[in-house]
């Protein structure tokens, strides 16, 4: 009789050893998962922040597309204005004309 109630008592020491370790474990578990769907939430934010700035990237190079052709507007009108003021101005003097005269060549100059 002994024997079996020492046996019992060793059978049940192991259940009980065994309930914890299954409840530790399951404890685990939760905290697993737990830092799983953070993980996820995580993600998910960072796909949104990366379209975003993807979204960005985009914009900021059609921004740098129109700056380059604003350059490129820019830099004509300036030989456009360059070449107006040769134009303008008297191949003698370089000074503006004021009152050009015009030789029967085609030439202009000051008088």
């Amino acid at each position: 009789e002994r024997l079996r109630e020492a046996k019992r008592a060793r059978v049940g020491y192991h259940v009980a050893a065994l309930r914890q370790s299954v409840a530790i474990k399951q404890e685990k578990i939760r905290k697993v998962q737990s830092e799983k769907e953070d993980s996820e939430r995580q993600v998910q934010q960072l796909e949104m922040e990366n379209a975003t700035v993807q979204d960005e990237r985009a914009r900021c190079q059609a921004a740098e597309l129109e700056l380059e052709q604003a350059r490129q507007q820019v830099d004509q009108l300036k030989r456009t204005v360059k070449n107006a003021e040769a134009e303008v101005t008297c191949g003698n003097c370089f000074s503006g004309r004021i009152s050009a005269a015009v030789r029967p060549c085609g030439h202009t100059f000051c008088r």
